[in-house]
């Protein structure tokens, strides 16, 4: 079957080619200040623009996230149940310990745990957690990362270095809202 470019996938291709054409067409004299292209790329990485009264607040993801056994409620989310529903690890953002325990086995992947360290530590593409004075995770907010970053899976699948602009083109939006009815049941 031949995919065929829908009206909306051709209007994004046009308008991205005129920014784009927009773009490279400037003074190249006067380029933007790379404080700019700095703090541009932490707001996309990092801020949340307050959305954990949502995710945390409304729908109370930090504590599905957590699970029984780490303040929260239900079973929790492992890395490996992240990873499969679409969720991406920075693995620059790994430090040295974490990764060879990655692949000895000593880091469990599928313990909840593990989820909130990773967390802490920035390196889930576009999920912050917002930490107590004792490091426990108390809300979770999304970034724009979440939807368009990507990994270029050098670690493991769905673990690699991050790649900026990128879709995330495995992110099942919906099945992270089931799971999370699910484990608040």
């Amino acid at each position: 079957m031949k995919n065929k470019m829908t009206p909306l996938v051709l209007a994004s291709m046009l308008f991205t080619a005129s920014i784009t054409f927009v773009q490279c067409s400037k003074d190249p004299d006067s380029p933007v200040p790379i404080g700019v292209v700095i703090q541009g790329k932490e707001i996309f990485r990092y801020d949340t623009f307050g959305d954990e009264e949502f995710w945390s607040g409304l729908l109370h993801i930090d504590k599905a996230i957590a699970g029984e056994k780490n303040g929260g409620f239900g079973p929790g989310v492992s890395p490996a149940t992240a990873l499969a529903v679409g969720l991406k690890v920075d693995g620059e953002a790994l430090p040295a310990e974490v990764i060879t325990g990655i692949k000895s086995g000593a880091v469990d992947l599928n313990d909840p745990a593990t989820t909130l360290e990773l967390i802490k530590l920035n390196a889930v593409v576009g999920v912050q957690g917002i930490l107590d004075d004792g490091g426990n995770i108390v809300s979770v907010g999304i970034t724009c990362a979440s939807c368009h970053s990507t990994v270029d899976n050098s670690f493991a699948p769905g673990i690699g270095k991050r790649l900026d602009g990128w879709p995330n083109r495995d992110l099942n939006v919906g099945a992270i809202i089931s799971l999370l009815i699910m484990l608040s049941q």
